[in-house]
């Protein structure tokens, strides 16, 4: 499948290294707003394999933006979780969005949600 994913801009490894290594939301939206508005979560999820998790760090209104962004990028699943509460700590609190409704995890290490996340994933497909 070929997407039509906009490119906006060649990041150097230096801008890369600094939008993986974000300190906070602020920097990350100056950070997404110079390498565009590219899709990729509603573009793989036009294709039905493989199973498609959108991912979101919210700084607010976790639930109502997840919802939003689940409807809008026409996917099955979205992780969400407060971006700037888990900056730089070992745990984090994820929820879990779907049609079927929302489920929050209990705070964990984060070791031990991505595993929980993998189970859960794993029994989509």
């Amino acid at each position: 499948m070929t997407s039509k994913i906009p490119k906006k801009k060649q990041l150097t490894a230096s801008e890369m290294g600094r939008l993986g290594g974000l300190a906070n939301a602020k920097k990350g939206k100056k950070y997404m707003s110079e390498i565009g508005k590219a899709d990729v979560a509603k573009a793989a999820a036009k294709n039905s394999k493989p199973y498609c998790v959108g991912f979101a760090a919210e700084t607010n209104d976790l639930e109502k933006h997840g919802q939003e962004k689940l409807v809008r990028k026409n996917i099955p699943m979205l992780v969400a979780n407060i971006g700037p509460d888990t900056f730089g700590l070992d745990e984090n609190q994820l929820l879990i969005i779907e049609q079927s409704g929302n489920k929050k995890t209990p705070k964990l290490n984060k070791l031990a949600l991505s595993r929980e996340l993998i189970q859960l994933v794993s029994t989509k497909i």
